[in-house]
């Protein structure tokens, strides 16, 4: 699975070189020189919809025994830079988010079941924002292949979002965990099984806190809102200024597209092409629409690397102390 992972990184890069070169590389150089100091704007204002969606996971963490604001930023920081930078295929960063977060004093099933709901209402927030984006682009420029193509994934995509829903409230885990003991036989499965059941207990509490999830999606709306700010710096300093229902948009449709491409990391060379679709569509020209993707690839880079750097040294520091117990 991970070579495979690895495989499909690989094709990721290998398309986005392409894109570059059918577009020729001195028309994109052009353009994003053009940019001046709009890469290093993007990376500024990203703390802003970060430091939201941050909130979110913060409140659904609960108040008994949860790391301090400033950790759980950090601890979403390394997550986050883990599944847009590393081959983990959008599982990784949350996985780390659970260790991270239990290494800083929350309960194993509480920390699981925190990023567990955290990411449904990221998908959730996501599609309504999608939703959005959609009817303006039907509103702005009518059903067209576009248009029916990006309404058919959305249908899709909700239906996979209330089946995860409904698996949860379900029971999933322990179920699984049950289900799995029947057929492979290990002499320590109680503690698997356990734990299963630790999660989805601390998952149906963690639903039924309504004022908290009222909140919490609240924060994650707001952090999606506000991650069009970065369409509207990029596309400025590049020299082609859109209104905020435009940024709208293409925001939305790289969400659709990052979403329906989950295994390929980071959808390198996807997202590159969405931008490029997108970008015609709205009147920009493929050139500006792969511009504006380089950047926003370029702005994830320069704020993901000091996160996983920090994350290597932290590990490193743990390894230590185990050594010497």
């Amino acid at each position: 699975m991970r070579i495979f992972t690895i495989l499909l990184w690989l094709i990721g890069i290998a398309l986005m070189l392409g894109l570059v070169v059918i577009q020729g590389f001195g028309k994109v150089a052009e353009a994003l020189v053009q940019s001046g100091w709009g890469l290093l704007a993007m990376v500024a204002y990203s703390v802003i919809p970060f430091s939201a969606s941050a909130i979110c996971w913060w409140i659904l963490l609960g108040a008994a025994g949860r790391p301090s604001f400033v950790s759980v930023c950090w601890i979403r920081w390394v997550g986050t830079s883990a599944n847009s930078l590393l081959p983990v295929a959008q599982v990784g960063g949350e996985l780390l988010r659970v260790r991270l977060a239990s290494l800083r004093g929350s309960r194993s099933s509480e920390a699981g079941a925190s990023v567990i709901v955290d990411v449904t209402l990221a998908i959730a927030s996501q599609s309504i924002f999608v939703i959005l984006g959609i009817a303006f682009f039907i509103y702005y420029y009518g059903f067209g292949e576009t248009a029916h193509a990006a309404i058919g994934g959305i249908s899709l995509f909700l239906l996979c979002v209330m089946g995860f829903y409904i698996a949860q409230r379900w029971g999933m885990f322990s179920r699984l965990a049950q289900r799995i003991e029947k057929i492979v036989k290990v002499a320590n499965w109680q503690s698997v099984t356990g734990g299963a059941k630790a999660l989805d207990t601390a998952l149906d509490k963690l639903y039924q806190k309504k004022r908290d999830l009222f909140y919490a999606v609240f924060w994650r709306m707001m952090g999606v809102f506000l991650g069009t700010g970065q369409i509207l710096i990029g596309l400025h300093f590049l020299g082609h200024p859109i209104g905020i229902i435009e940024a709208i948009m293409l925001e939305s449709m790289t969400h659709a597209v990052r979403n329906a491409v989950f295994f390929i990391p980071g959808a390198l060379g996807v997202q590159e092409g969405g931008f490029m679709v997108l970008g015609t569509a709205l009147g920009l020209g493929p050139e500006t629409g792969l511009a504006l993707a380089l950047l926003v690839r370029a702005r994830t880079l320069l704020f993901g690397i000091p996160a996983l750097l920090l994350w290597q040294i932290v590990e490193s520091q743990q390894l230590l102390r185990t050594r010497s117990n």
